[in-house]
């Protein structure tokens, strides 16, 4: 028998040793991204209190799992939250006990002389050390991000500093102290963290402050770069380079405020609490600082975590901050999904552990019967491991039941999230338990110790549950789990058959519970994220409030939603009950929410929006101390640089609004009018119209929803059509300053537009898609700068275009890809190619056309879908499966089907092709087979009369039949053929057909139905 050697661990020294070169690596140095924040949801590690922490931990994980290079900076917290006990049925808090040194995952940062690593934070009295902690996360790919803790407790300091890292938002009766604890927090969280990454080497790209706690650290970067208090243009724009800030909250409460005077007593440095006094003024009091602020100020990129979020931080709680965008939540699917699902989605879908966009392929198992009776058996193990638990604290009580509906809810207690709202009418509740054989409900969740209001919520939820169950013997059962943690909501939200979230809609900013329900419904207002996963209730059911029913003693609108609660209850219970619509929308629920609001699409967005530096704003709203331009010159180029940077920070779809919304054109003297006009063959619309108002402010005084296209000649009586005219044939700016003289603004004799104006050209693919005419009005036209102007202009002009294409792809392929039926899909394109796609989207083929899409099946028949309309009907609709004879259709499938098969030699060369019954046809070949066949002038009509009588085409009177039609293949990433794409231009004779264009869609196409038929075999 061999000998067995005992291997001795690595001493702390060697694992900090190891530690300090895995962040030296090159992978890790090149591009890196700080993720500051206060708190990190960490398995078995206490330092969060809820969503913001878990959000962060979240964030991590994906990061580690796509391998991109971020560091956490946060802070390692001995006492952590607090315990959750529940005493005589209220919350009582108690420290955690908790030590680090026994975590194997932890290692204190030593230096080469073996003694700890830490950093020295001024402030009042001395200085607060704080040692360094590092923890590597390793992701799915292999690939590690680190952690950097900061905690003053393992390293000598004052009694005053010893304590900054005990608790995570430490409380306070009289909240003095507590206020001074969260700025001492603050100050060791961004300054203590900047000196931080510094002494271990590491210089960030990109530093992230995810929500305002460590918005210090933007002080101190200015101070280590040696700037000046007064920043230069430069400086600035150096500083919003690198930062980017994420608010998370809509309620003021979620802010902190500090008072100037406090600041100044505990910040040391004279230099740090000047920099705070100029960029962190708030705007509502001038005494006190706050964080939220400071970050906006002097962040490159801001956004909000939904895009209901974004729009009222822009509107409500920071006004004046058009430039915060939405970027919407997400969680980390391989921690939320339940074992049994994670097993049921590798079997169906073995690609989603690494891209959970694949998830949309559970859609296509709606009619797989094995697959509904597998989901609806996983959930009921998830259930029944939940109810196991929840049994074990119900001594002397009737236990929870699998047969019967579980509804749960768990988050922090606060009074906007209304808690209570459940319990509102409890007779209607009792007669909806009634009807479904009874209810179970399981609530959790904590409220923060020095919140008085959130602690009698759970007390009084807790009495009214019970008392509840009580009375009814039993018919609805109520059980509220103490410690609320990533374990117990792990188990909840995978167990629980419903998932209730009921926040006022104006002021929950996300939420992120229901999306970790993987496989669970949501019975949700529509608030925060809810508004963009719902899909018109099909993935759950949405409480409808009615604000007639709205009291003044009723500030949390109880009265007003509590009807449609239990509305939404009653039709989720009567679904539940007949199964089958149930499973219908958990796979719904799978397929569009699991797949899109998760932190690897979220993370790939944030890498995209605010980690690119191409995309920084490089002038900042309202803040650079740069004097005035001194010359023409000089303005135009700061309003040509900040639309440039506008437009390549920006990814949204109403980039022209940002542009011209934005108070970067403020710079332009005097007032002026922006209309856009969308441009197709001989007629146009006005798409919107933008104007500088009194108060200098650009605002959009156009809805261009309804607008519709018109003849050049009658847009309106100040337009000059002929100039737009000469735009589109010229491809280049038309400047008039002088339209009296200008023949071409008369109309009649009558001049037409008065004032000086500008029409450039707007370019998609080298193709005019827009003109947009810009009025000015007391514009000095001796100073006008003729040239400089037009050339301005026309850079902003073609960015916007070049930018669009590259948006519009990216946009097609996702929405192709978020359409797993192949009807919807094919119905989605059909369309796109008649009536010219969505609002926001360019025209891929003519003005008004008719489109037909053949897919083939195994053995090459052609059926398929097709769609006749134009700019002002909706597409009719025709299936084509049912019809299967036609004058030549069985010629004409053969002949399209021989497209892929062709052996012809011949490159670039046009042939006559016969194709039976005497119809010839002109095909261009390209590399041995036609990869398009455009067919022009054709005399003999039989193909035309096939596609019409198999299409099903109707209600063509009154029109041409084509002078020209596309026949476009589609084929899959690996060439296979799987079908035609048909477009004429019966509708527009006149009008060409963009065979480029068709020829794109054509390839996201297969590029999309291959994936599809690949995951579904």
């Amino acid at each position: 028998m061999g000998r067995i050697t005992k291997v001795k661990p690595p001493t702390n020294f060697e694992r900090s040793q190891a530690f300090q070169a895995n962040l030296a690596r090159k992978e890790i140095q090149e591009s890196i991204i700080a993720y500051m924040c206060a708190e990190f949801a960490i398995p078995g590690m206490p330092i969060y209190s809820g969503g913001l922490g878990v959000l962060a931990g979240d964030t991590m994980r994906s990061a580690a799992d796509l391998g991109l290079p971020f560091v956490g900076v946060g802070m390692l917290f001995r006492d952590g939250y607090f315990n959750q006990l529940i005493i005589d049925g209220e919350q009582v808090a108690s420290p955690v006990q908790w030590d680090p040194y026994q975590d194997e995952r932890l290692v204190q940062l030593v230096g080469e002389n073996g003694a700890p690593l830490s950093v020295a934070v001024p402030m009042a009295n001395g200085f607060a050390n704080a040692a360094l902690w590092g923890m590597m996360l390793q992701g799915q790919s292999g690939a590690n991000v680190p952690f950097v803790f900061l905690d003053t407790t393992s390293t000598p300091n004052l009694s005053e500093f010893a304590g900054i890292t005990n608790q995570l938002y430490a409380s306070d009766p009289d909240g003095a102290k507590a206020k001074m604890m969260r700025i001492m927090q603050n100050m060791i969280l961004g300054i203590g963290g900047m000196m931080a990454l510094s002494l271990l080497g590491i210089d960030p790209d990109f530093i992230h402050l995810n929500e305002g706690h460590p918005a210090f650290a933007i002080l101190k970067y200015i101070q280590q770069n040696s700037f000046g208090k007064e920043l230069t243009p430069e400086q600035l724009t150096k500083v919003m380079s690198v930062f980017s800030f994420t608010t998370h909250t809509q309620v003021p409460a979620g802010f902190d405020f500090f008072p100037k005077e406090l600041l100044r007593r505990i910040m040391a440095d004279p230099f740090l609490f000047e920099l705070a006094v100029k960029y962190g003024f708030n705007p509502l009091d001038s005494n006190s600082i706050s964080l939220a602020h400071l970050s906006l100020r002097l962040s490159g990129r801001i956004n909000g975590v939904s895009q209901q979020h974004a729009e009222i931080s822009r509107e409500r709680i920071f006004p004046g901050h058009d430039e915060i965008f939405g970027i919407t939540n997400g969680v980390h699917l391989l921690t939320w999904t339940c074992r049994e699902m994670a097993k049921l989605f590798d079997k169906y879908c073995p690609e989603w552990r690494e891209y959970p966009l694949k998830l949309g392929d559970i859609l296509s198992q709606k009619g797989n019967k094995q697959f509904r009776e597998e989901l609806w058996e996983a959930h009921q193990q998830a259930k029944g491991r939940l109810l196991e638990k929840v049994n074990a604290m119900r001594e002397g009580k009737k236990p929870y039941e699998k047969e019967i509906p579980t509804i749960g809810f768990a988050r922090r207690f606060a009074s906007y999230k209304r808690a209570l709202l459940l319990f509102q009418d409890e007779e209607q509740l009792i007669k909806i338990a009634k009807e479904s054989g009874g209810l179970q409900l399981v609530f959790a969740g904590k409220a923060h110790p020095a919140d008085n209001i959130g602690k009698e919520m759970v007390a009084e939820v807790i009495r009214r549950g019970e008392a509840l169950e009580k009375r009814i013997n039993g018919l609805i059962k109520f059980e509220f789990l103490p410690q609320y943690d990533m374990g117990i909501a792990q188990d909840l939200v995978a167990g629980v058959d419903f998932w209730l979230n009921t926040p006022i809609e104006t002021e929950e900013a996300s939420g992120t519970s229901g999306m970790k329900a993987v496989g669970v419904l949501n019975i949700s207002t529509l608030a925060g994220w809810w508004i963009e996963g719902a899909f018109e209730d099909g993935t759950g059911w949405t409480i409808q409030s009615d604000p007639s029913l709205a009291r003044p003693n009723d500030p949390d609108h109880y009265r007003e939603t509590a009807p449609g609660l239990y509305k939404a209850l009653d039709e989720a219970l009567r679904a539940y009950r007949n199964k089958e619509p149930d499973i219908d929308k958990r796979i719904n629920s799978i397929g569009l929410i699991a797949s899109y609001f998760n932190t690897h699409r979220m993370v790939l967005e944030y890498m995209e929006k605010v980690f690119q530096q191409e995309r920084r704003i490089q002038l900042p709203t309202g803040l650079a101390s740069a004097e005035a331009p001194k010359s023409l010159a000089e303005r135009l180029y700061q309003i040509n640089n900040a639309i440039q940077q506008i437009m390549l920070a920006g990814t949204e779809f109403s980039i022209i609004h940002s542009i011209f919304a934005s108070t970067a054109l403020d710079i332009i003297p005097g007032s002026f009018k922006i209309t856009r006009y969308e441009v197709h063959g001989y007629s146009a619309r006005v798409d919107a119209r933008w104007e500088k108002n009194q108060r200098g402010r650009i605002i959009n005084i156009k809805n261009p929803e309804d607008s519709a296209f018109i003849r050049w000649r009658d847009l309106e009586k100040d337009f000059a059509h002929e100039v737009m005219a000469d735009v589109i044939k010229t491809r280049s700016p038309q400047i008039i300053f002088n339209p009296e003289n200008d023949s071409r603004c008369k109309r009649d004799g009558q001049i037409v537009s008065k004032t000086p104006f500008i029409m450039v050209p707007e370019f998609l693919n080298g193709e005019v898609i827009g003109v947009y005419k810009i009025d000015f009005k007391d514009f000095d036209k001796g100073n006008a700068g003729v040239e400089a102007l037009e050339g301005l202009v026309k850079n902003i002009l073609q960015v916007v275009g070049i930018k669009k294409t590259e948006i519009w792809r990216k946009k097609l392929e996702d929405d192709l890809y978020s359409f797993i039926g192949e009807n919807g899909l094919i119905e989605w394109v059909c369309t796109l190619l008649t009536s010219g796609g969505f609002s926001e989207m360019p025209r891929y083929a003519s003005q008004a056309n008719r489109a037909a899409i053949f897919l083939a099946d195994d053995k090459g028949n052609l059926t398929g879908k097709t769609a006749v309309g134009n700019t002002q009907t909706t597409a009719h609709w025709k299936d084509l499966e049912k019809l299967s004879t036609g004058l030549h259709e069985k010629d004409v499938e053969s002949h399209l089907r021989q497209l892929d098969h062709s052996k012809l030699s011949l490159n670039g060369h046009i042939v006559n092709a016969n194709i039976g019954k005497g119809i010839n046809t002109e095909i261009s070949f390209q590399n041995g087979r036609a990869d398009f066949v455009p067919i022009e002038g054709i005399d003999n009509r039989e193909v035309y009369k096939w596609l019409k009588k198999i299409s099903g085409l109707m209600r063509i009177d009154g029109h041409k039949e084509p002078d020209k039609y596309v026949v476009v293949p589609i084929r899959d990433l690996n060439g296979k053929f799987l079908g035609v794409i048909y477009v004429d231009n019966a509708f527009s004779p006149d009008e060409p057909i963009n065979i480029e264009k068709i020829r794109f869609i054509a390839e996201a196409l297969g590029k999309a139905l291959g994936s599809l038929r690949r995951h579904r075999s």
